[in-house]
């Protein structure tokens, strides 16, 4: 409910119904304005192993949990998937500007995905790690791979 005020258009009713004590704390999504979400994002990582055969993609599996029926009051998996949404559009955004894959490559949305990825319990025998954004449109039904990652060593 506090977040339905706070996202008022007018700083006086917001005043009104929420102390401006309590406003800061509130989170503040506009989901209609000025730019909706009609994406949703994936994370898919494989492994290459000792001899140089490469696994199969595997979806990150906090990431497509179902919502159970106390999500509208407890949904902390929000959280992730907004984190992947905001490093995957970011990613993509160096993507187009820089050709270069080194560049990309020590960008914090690259460091931060190959590690969450590489810290994933793997297989026996796995020695380098590769990661993949995709992109899904669920009104047209589109899928798009987004973004490949290199191979990389897993210590």
């Amino acid at each position: 409910m506090a977040t339905i005020i706070e996202a008022l258009p007018s700083q006086r009713l917001q005043g009104y119904f929420l102390p401006e004590v309590i406003s800061p704390f509130i989170p503040r999504w506009t989901f209609f304005a000025p730019n909706p979400g009609i994406h949703d994002y994936h994370l898919l990582y494989r492994y290459q192993f000792q001899g140089g055969a490469v696994g199969l993609w595997r979806q990150v599996a906090q990431l497509t949990r179902r919502r159970t029926k106390y999500a509208v009051l407890w949904n902390p998996e929000k959280r992730v998937n907004k984190v992947l949404t905001d490093l995957a559009t970011t990613l993509v955004s160096y993507a187009n500007i820089r050709e270069e894959n080194a560049l990309i490559q020590v960008s914090i949305p690259y460091i931060l995905i190959i590690n969450y990825v590489s810290n994933l319990p793997r297989p026996w025998g796995s020695i380098k790690i590769q990661f993949l954004l995709m992109r899904r449109q669920a009104i047209a039904g589109s899928e798009e791979v987004i973004f490949v990652s290199s191979l990389h060593s897993i210590l």
